[in-house]
């Protein structure tokens, strides 16, 4: 009867673990689309006037529109940055390009530490991921880029900090719930 107990408990506990780390890694793959999702929206005023000229082309070396402005997502503003690099003041858009590649490699090596099972070193990615979007989202309030007559935030950025938060949480849980299964 013993037997059958400690082979339910053990069975019990891999269940955990298998369902702990399948929240773990949706809260990862979460953080990846919020990179691509709209970081920024226009607002509905701003909308409207882009719509009248949505197909017109508002930069020759991005190959942008203004229908592609109504919502920028993290990469498009790497790229933005990085295209016009020159035109900002010095070193200004080195400084965003570096922010944001930085973003995404923290939220790629989240990811990855998500899926070798290694709590800690996901912490560490998740935290630094919310260190540079909370700095970028700081820098955008304090050039006057979001909010604006022009532009909100965008779903990505809702989704990011939730995503790392719940990312965050579920590491503790999977850390307990590994250490559980080892004793």
């Amino acid at each position: 009867m013993d037997n059958l107990q400690n082979n339910y408990a053990a069975n019990n506990q891999t269940d955990n673990l298998k369902k702990v780390f399948m929240v773990t890694l949706i809260c990862s793959i979460l953080m990846i689309v919020a990179f691509i999702l709209p970081f920024t929206t226009a607002t509905k005023d701003y909308k409207e006037r882009i719509e009248k000229y949505e197909d017109e082309v508002a930069d020759e070396e991005l190959n942008l529109t203004y229908g592609d402005l109504k919502n920028v997502n993290l990469a498009e503003y790497a790229r933005i940055y990085f295209v016009h690099r020159d035109e900002l003041r010095e070193g200004e858009g080195i400084m965003y390009l570096v922010i944001i590649s930085l973003i995404a490699l923290f939220t790629l090596l989240a990811f990855v530490n998500t899926l070798r099972k290694k709590p800690v070193a996901t912490i560490v990615f998740d935290i630094l991921t919310f260190a540079g979007v909370s700095l970028l989202r700081w820098d955008f309030l304090d050039r006057g880029v979001v909010p604006s007559s022009s532009y909100d935030w965008g779903v990505g950025i809702y989704i990011y900090y939730i995503a790392m938060v719940a990312l965050f949480i579920s590491c503790i849980w999977l850390g307990v719930v590994k250490k559980k299964s080892i004793a």
